[in-house]
């Protein structure tokens, strides 16, 4: 750790407080109002000298002090100034010198605006030379859109005719022109193919179909999942009453959604004629609303354990 020599904390604060600071002038002012009374008049020399430098010691503040002014040109020059009359002129000369430049800059990137449509401004520069360019308007494409499709316009395609039997070989560009004439659009029937198939129709129903198709196939994948999963409800061989209905509720409602459930009662050797008790119950009270069956010829069951199999009744 280093050690501080108090002499240099001494020299420093007697630097500080030179004639030239306002720490000074304003000690020197207290001690005139302790020689003379408190009587201000006679110390109004001191005083002036003290306010004197306040307001210079503010203005090279002001001049040291982040800009904060508005974002249009005339306060952003006002700003550039700080108030410091010494920077005024070399200030104003390079504004000058900028503006002239941005003017003989200006006609010779103007040709530039249009030259790619991709272009969205000018690299970097002053700001007035930061143009936005405005993309030429372009119809929108009304064909069902290709994605994904290795085919350009001169590439041989199928067009197959509405009744779905004659077909035709033309260039893209043709058949675009045909769904054009025809107010249709042009749809892929088999992309992939060489060379590939299209056919004319109306893009907004198509993509409807393959929605609902779409729809259809994931209720049917449901559907076949629930025929092979099998939901199961564990019961103990001593349930009260209240836990046995919601239960059998819960697996009543699981049957109505076309699912398979496993009832199976775990039980200990000595609530063994407890658990048949259980199962005798359960066969009677799930009869009413699935169809109910044991375990398979073979079937491998933990020990101490009975199972009741409910399927939807068809």
């Amino acid at each position: 750790m280093e050690s501080r020599d108090p002499g240099k904390q001494k020299t420093g604060r007697a630097q500080k407080l030179t004639e030239d600071t306002c720490g000074y002038q304003y000690k020197r002012s207290l001690a005139c109002l302790d020689r003379n009374g408190y009587d201000k008049s006679k110390c109004e020399e001191e005083f002036e000298l003290y306010k004197q430098c306040k307001k210079h010691e503010s203005s090279a503040a002001r001049c040291t002090r982040p800009s904060q002014t508005a974002s249009t040109d005339a306060t952003r020059e006002q700003g550039l100034l700080w108030r410091c009359p010494s920077l005024e002129p070399g200030a104003h000369a390079a504004l000058r010198h900028l503006s002239s430049l941005s003017q003989q800059l200006l006609p010779e990137a103007q040709p530039l605006r249009h030259s790619h449509h991709g272009l969205q401004c000018f690299g970097p520069g002053p700001p007035k030379l930061r143009q936005s360019v405005q993309r030429p308007e372009q119809e929108a494409p009304s064909q069902f859109p290709f994605q994904g499709l290795n085919i350009e316009a001169d590439d041989n395609v199928r067009m197959v005719a509405e009744d779905g039997q004659s077909h035709k070989v033309m260039a893209l560009s043709a058949a675009l022109k045909a769904a054009k004439r025809e107010r249709m659009d042009l749809l892929p029937v088999a992309p992939h193919a060489r060379p590939p198939v299209f056919r004319l129709g109306d893009a907004s129903e198509a993509a409807k179909q393959a929605r609902l198709r779409e729809r259809d196939a994931r209720k049917k994948e449901m559907e076949n999942r629930r025929k092979t999963s099998m939901k199961e409800v564990r019961i103990g061989p001593n349930t009260q009453e209240n836990d046995l209905k919601m239960k059998l509720d819960k697996a009543k409602e699981m049957v109505e959604r076309k699912y398979r459930v496993r009832l199976f009662i775990p039980f200990k050797n000595q609530h063994r004629e407890a658990a048949a008790r259980m199962l005798q119950r359960l066969n009677d009270v799930c009869t009413g609303f699935a169809n109910v069956a044991g375990p398979a010829l073979g079937e491998r069951l933990p020990t101490n354990t009975v199972v009741v199999y409910l399927s939807p009744k068809a």
